[in-house]
């Protein structure tokens, strides 16, 4: 069954005075013969339909699974405004159990039918871009014209330029990339090709190898390498109060969704000294593809397009230098 919860009470929770909402929609489906649960949350279509991946992963619980889709689909809105598409932000979620299969994704594409193109979907975690083509199958509400993970490289790799340009003054600093897949992969051959010294920090052996053999160096402890710089291109929530502590990065400039566990230590990072550009900034570029056909984009376009994160990022270590403001702050007096 497919549900709008916005003003409901789901599970004890109020969805409306939910400390994250401040959303236009949030759904469920659940199929509970075929072992199916997701959210859809659209935070605002106010710049036309609202687009976001879907994420593929275990939870906690069912509340934790509601925390992660409002945050996600709140970032996707700061994100296609700095990316200059016109989109609003959503994010699906599918809680990942033993039981998923072509089936799930079918129901999925169910779920995004029923919205009837006010949400758009697309690859995230957990959901390759074969994935979504199932997906695509049965419904028109959905980007898979490319994997947006290459893109999503390049823009970062455009933001860590400006900052080796701008704020080391053209010194290639040591780099710490956190993930090796499609993001991580392709920034790390993007960044070996200027001369950078990389260092991967991976849990999966397989693709450490492969960051090992395209010229990277294994990482046993993210504290304890020569890297300035610390691109987080994984899981979210990596940046929290002991990350901060122990840290001895200069910079923080990575593709990961969420890298804050809370915002409220945007503060302490730059009381620590650390320059930390805002993730939905830096991983911007993963809209700028994904929606590079529909907006007519040919490559010259969309690398221009790309180009500007770096711009951006300039804009805001200026700030930083001269009047030491808070990266975050400065990104959304330009944007919102």
């Amino acid at each position: 069954m497919i549900k709008e919860i916005s003003a409901e009470n789901y599970l004890g929770i109020e969805i409306q005075e939910h400390e994250l909402f401040d959303h236009e929609h949030l759904f469920v489906f659940e199929d509970a013969d075929k072992n199916f649960k997701a959210f859809i949350a659209i935070h605002s279509t106010k710049e036309g339909p609202a687009i976001g991946g879907c994420r593929f992963k275990e939870y906690e619980s069912e509340s934790h699974a509601i925390e992660d889709v409002l945050k996600l689909s709140k970032a996707m809105t700061l994100k296609n405004r700095v990316a200059g598409v016109p989109f609003g932000g959503g994010k699906a979620v599918i809680i990942k159990n033993k039981q998923n299969n072509k089936e799930h994704l079918e129901l999925f594409a169910t779920f995004i039918n029923h919205l009837d193109g006010a949400y758009l979907s697309a690859q995230d975690i957990g959901i390759s871009l074969t994935d979504i083509r199932i997906v695509s199958q049965l419904s028109e509400h959905v980007l898979d014209s490319v994997d947006p993970g290459p893109y999503t490289a390049k823009g970062i790799y455009y933001a860590l330029r400006s900052v080796k340009d701008y704020y080391f003054n053209g010194i290639n600093e040591d780099i710490l990339i956190q993930g090796f897949g499609s993001v991580g992969s392709n920034l790390a051959s993007n960044l070996l090709d200027d001369g950078s010294k990389i260092y991967v920090d991976e849990a999966d052996e397989m693709k450490l190898n492969s960051a090992l053999k395209l010229g990277c160096h294994p990482c046993k402890s993210i504290f304890k390498t020569s890297a300035s710089i610390f691109s987080p291109c994984a899981i979210g929530g990596i940046l929290n109060k002991g990350f901060i502590k122990n840290s001895t990065f200069k910079v923080i400039c990575g593709g990961a969704n969420n890298q804050l566990l809370s915002d409220n230590l945007y503060n302490e990072i730059h009381s620590h000294g650390m320059l930390y550009i805002p993730d939905f900034l830096v991983n911007a570029g993963g809209v700028i593809g994904l929606t590079k056909d529909v907006l007519e984009r040919d490559d010259e376009m969309t690398d221009q397009a790309l180009a500007k994160i770096g711009e951006v990022v300039k804009s805001i270590i200026d700030e930083f230098h001269i009047k030491n403001t808070i990266p975050l702050d400065f990104v959304k007096n330009i944007f919102l």
